[in-house]
């Protein structure tokens, strides 16, 4: 059995590609603590996929780094504080 010449990504459809295009997007606003942006981008996938619960996980978080804040050099860490 053989694989497509140019990968996997030949196997996904358009619409598998633009979301995995958007949700790359919206994890580099995430990674960059750009909240505003990470957040708009992550609501489009939410409302698109609302299937997804990794989007509204995302969303959850973000609200959660905006109200308590991130120190310079910030990794992309989350620490759950709750259960």
């Amino acid at each position: 059995m053989g694989y497509p010449s140019d990968g996997l990504s030949g196997a996904l459809s358009d619409e598998c590609a633009a979301e995995v295009a958007d949700s790359n997007a919206a994890m580099q606003y995430y990674y960059a603590a750009d909240w505003e942006s990470a957040r708009s981008a992550f609501t489009s996938l939410q409302r698109a996929w609302p299937e997804r619960k990794s989007y509204t996980l995302y969303l959850d978080r973000i609200g959660k780094l905006q109200r308590q804040g991130t120190q310079p050099g910030w990794d992309g860490v989350f620490e759950h504080t709750s259960k």
